[in-house]
Protein backbone atom coordinates (compact mmCIF):
# COMPACT_ATOMS: atom_id res chain seq x y z
CA UNK A 1 0.00 0.00 0.00
CA UNK A 2 2.95 2.29 0.39
CA UNK A 3 3.10 2.67 -3.40
CA UNK A 4 -0.63 3.13 -3.96
CA UNK A 5 -0.35 6.86 -4.54
CA UNK A 6 2.48 6.29 -7.03
CA UNK A 7 0.78 3.42 -8.88
CA UNK A 8 -2.72 4.94 -8.83
CA UNK A 9 -2.45 8.71 -8.40
CA UNK A 10 -6.13 9.27 -9.37
CA UNK A 11 -8.04 8.44 -6.19
CA UNK A 12 -11.29 8.36 -8.14
CA UNK A 13 -10.12 5.63 -10.53
CA UNK A 14 -11.89 2.27 -10.36
CA UNK A 15 -9.76 -0.27 -8.48
CA UNK A 16 -10.71 -3.94 -8.14
CA UNK A 17 -8.91 -6.02 -5.53
CA UNK A 18 -8.87 -9.82 -5.67
CA UNK A 19 -6.84 -12.82 -4.57
CA UNK A 20 -5.28 -15.43 -6.80
CA UNK A 21 -7.00 -18.30 -4.97
CA UNK A 22 -9.88 -18.92 -2.58
CA UNK A 23 -7.59 -19.07 0.46
CA UNK A 24 -6.63 -15.42 0.07
CA UNK A 25 -8.00 -13.15 2.77
CA UNK A 26 -5.99 -9.99 2.34
CA UNK A 27 -8.14 -8.34 -0.31
CA UNK A 28 -10.68 -7.12 2.21
CA UNK A 29 -7.89 -5.50 4.19
CA UNK A 30 -6.43 -4.01 1.02
CA UNK A 31 -9.82 -2.54 0.07
CA UNK A 32 -10.24 -1.01 3.52
CA UNK A 33 -6.73 0.44 3.43
CA UNK A 34 -7.23 1.99 0.00
CA UNK A 35 -10.48 3.58 1.21
CA UNK A 36 -8.67 4.95 4.27
CA UNK A 37 -6.15 6.53 1.88
CA UNK A 38 -8.95 8.38 0.11
CA UNK A 39 -9.68 6.09 -2.84
CA UNK A 40 -13.39 6.27 -3.64
CA UNK A 41 -14.09 3.55 -6.24
CA UNK A 42 -12.76 0.40 -4.60
CA UNK A 43 -14.38 -2.92 -5.43
CA UNK A 44 -13.61 -6.16 -3.62
CA UNK A 45 -14.11 -9.20 -5.83
CA UNK A 46 -14.78 -11.84 -3.17
CA UNK A 47 -14.19 -14.82 -5.44
CA UNK A 48 -10.67 -15.52 -6.64
CA UNK A 49 -8.96 -15.09 -9.96
CA UNK A 50 -8.89 -18.88 -10.16
CA UNK A 51 -12.71 -18.99 -9.73
CA UNK A 52 -13.12 -16.32 -12.40
CA UNK A 53 -11.07 -18.32 -14.90
CA UNK A 54 -12.77 -21.62 -13.99
CA UNK A 55 -16.16 -20.08 -14.79
CA UNK A 56 -14.99 -19.52 -18.37
CA UNK A 57 -14.94 -15.74 -18.13
CA UNK A 58 -12.36 -13.82 -20.09
CA UNK A 59 -9.37 -12.44 -18.24
CA UNK A 60 -7.26 -9.61 -19.52
CA UNK A 61 -4.54 -8.42 -17.22
CA UNK A 62 -4.22 -4.64 -17.20
CA UNK A 63 -0.78 -3.48 -18.31
CA UNK A 64 0.18 -2.09 -14.91
CA UNK A 65 -0.91 -5.14 -12.89
CA UNK A 66 1.62 -7.72 -11.78
CA UNK A 67 0.47 -11.29 -11.08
Amino acid sequence: MMRASQEIPDRGKIVVVYCANAAGQRTGLAAERLESLGYTNIFHYVESKRDWLASGRLWKRPENVRD
